[in-house]
């Protein structure tokens, strides 16, 4: 060991003198705790670390909607009230029109594809042709001749709509105009909904409602046609001879057929009504064979009832707004205004099947079946449109209703309160006439 020379080797320096105050510098920086073993990894069991995900943008976030159209999809009412204009509609079928128009050439003219939406609600017995050979033929009588083609689509089932798709991205091309019209609750804005989840895979989120005249506004729908095509979603046509214009939300929500339709049939001869609630009834005036066979299609929830046509006045003073609903309430039907006659002359040719349909706008209709020629009297409120035409469905059921009120909530609800109304008024009656006893005795004493 040397200190003389560094060069050469055992070179080292000797250590300076440390005074009694010296404290060596100590590293005060916090140790990192260890990570906690989990018993998994004790066990053996070794699991791979997976980064946490970063919450991103939600895909399908929940559209922000205004007050009236939230009270539209959860409540069934409208709390904002709008009026609309009286535009006409073309038809009295649960049908919407789809116009289309191609930009790029000279003298276009609009192409109609006319679309029966809600079929779900028809019986499954009924022929798909002889529907569209049906609405074909209605639509003549309404003014449509040119029809580029016809639809049955149910947008709940998810039934027609593919073929509907197809044949408007073809008609409408890469730059043409889709307007979807039709009357009001007809199931335009569904419709729309259920072809945007078709083509796009998005969540349209138009409002739905089973109330009339939802959609307020022409409304463009985007991203739903390829190219740029447009759509256009439009509000439902008022159509003036409607009975259910007139009714309120209660009484619409009975009218509202939200089910399968389903019959309910008459046997009966000369000189016998049927009563649709306090809507419509049907008369069999003169009839050339012993029986009729009438055919009831309409809402479920509306009440019947079959009587003698002499006793048509007591119906009218003792049951209207009460077992036969609508209109609700007592004074209810004079609001709607009066009842007005209109004749028929029918005939057929068999009791099988039903051979023509008297159908009231809004209402329903009755499908009469019978061999010979009769006179029919439809009554119901001044201004409601009542025709005569084919039969839509040409079966009836298979059993028979019987004389009297069908059953029905309606119904029943309406004896329990004329049961209790009558309870409550017999106990007065014989107080009175035991007051009226007591009083003869001290006249006789």
């Amino acid at each position: 060991m040397q200190e003389s020379n560094p060069k050469l080797p055992g070179y080292f320096i000797i250590p300076s003198a440390k005074s009694i105050d010296y404290k060596p510098q100590i590293n005060r920086q916090p140790i990192a705790e260890e990570p906690e073993i989990s018993n998994s990894f004790k066990r053996g069991n070794l699991k791979e670390l997976v980064e946490p995900e970063i919450p991103g943008p939600n895909p399908n976030p929940k559209p922000l909607v205004c007050v009236r159209c939230h009270s539209l999809r959860h409540y069934g009412k409208i709390s904002m009230a709008r009026s609309l204009e009286n535009l006409r509609n073309w038809y009295q079928i649960q049908s919407m029109k789809i116009r289309l128009w191609k930009h790029g050439k000279s003298g276009n003219v609009p192409r109609v594809v006319l679309v029966v939406t809600k079929i779900d609600l028809l019986p499954p017995s009924l022929s798909p042709t002889h529907l569209k050979h049906w609405v074909r033929q209605r639509a003549r009588e309404g003014g449509a001749n040119k029809l580029t083609s016809v639809h049955l689509v149910s947008s709940f089932r998810d039934w027609g709509v593919k073929n509907l798709v197809d044949d408007v991205c073809k008609l409408a091309g890469a730059r043409g105009n889709v307007w979807a019209i039709g009357a009001q609750n007809a199931g335009k804005s569904t419709l729309i909904n259920s072809i945007g989840k078709h083509i796009s895979g998005k969540n349209i989120q138009l409002t739905e409602a089973p109330v009339p005249g939802t959609t307020l506004g022409i409304i463009r729908v985007e991203g739903v046609l390829p190219g740029k095509a447009k759509l256009f979603d439009t509000p439902g046509l008022l159509h003036p001879h409607q009975i259910t214009t007139r009714l309120t939300r209660e009484e619409q929500k009975l009218v509202h057929v939200s089910e399968e339709l389903r019959p309910r049939t008459y046997r009966i001869k000369a000189g016998h009504t049927v009563h649709i609630a306090g809507l419509m009834r049907l008369d069999v005036e003169e009839a050339s064979a012993e029986s009729i066979y009438i055919t009831v299609w309409a809402s479920p929830y509306l009440p019947l009832h079959m009587g003698k046509t002499e006793n048509v006045d007591t119906m009218l003073e003792d049951h209207f707004g009460r077992q036969l609903q609508p209109p609700i309430g007592e004074n209810r039907a004079e609001e709607l205004g009066q009842w007005v006659r209109k004749e028929f002359h029918v005939r057929g040719n068999s009791w099988d099947v039903s051979s023509v349909d008297v159908a009231a706008t809004g209402v329903g209709w009755f499908a009469v079946g019978l061999k010979g020629e009769a006179v029919l009297g439809v009554r119901t409120y001044d201004g409601v449109h009542v025709i005569l035409r084919n039969s839509l469905i040409p079966q009836r059921a298979q059993f028979f209703e019987i004389a009297g009120f069908t059953v029905s909530k309606v119904v029943s609800n309406a004896d329990q309160v004329s049961n209790k109304q009558r309870q409550s008024k017999k106990p007065k009656n014989q107080i009175e006439l035991k007051e009226t006893a007591s009083e003869a005795l001290r006249t006789c004493m």
